[in-house]
């Protein structure tokens, strides 16, 4: 539900450019990171700082972009460092 409502307030309004999944982006709205505290509240995540909601958004939309520009890859989680990575095939 989250990553449809964020990717939703996304899509580009009449005469404007859909942001390429955060390429280049260094930071998630606030506002944004908000209205996802608000859809948790009551739910276990609900303790997760706006900080690592916004982490979580940035590296998922890179590895999205990573796998989309490559045909696939394989996506790894580093559980201690909280890392999501992406490898591509040679």
């Amino acid at each position: 539900l989250i990553v449809a409502y964020e990717f939703s307030i996304r899509l580009p309004r009449s005469g404007e450019q859909l942001l390429e999944f955060y390429r280049g982006i260094d930071h998630v709205d606030y506002d944004l990171l908000k209205t996802i505290q608000e859809f948790v509240r009551g739910f276990e995540v609900e303790e997760v700082p706006l900080w690592q909601w916004e982490k979580a958004i940035l590296q998922g939309y890179r590895v999205f972009r990573v796998l989309r520009d490559n045909n696939g890859g394989k996506v790894t989680l580093d559980m201690i460092n909280r890392e999501l990575c992406c490898q591509v095939q040679a």
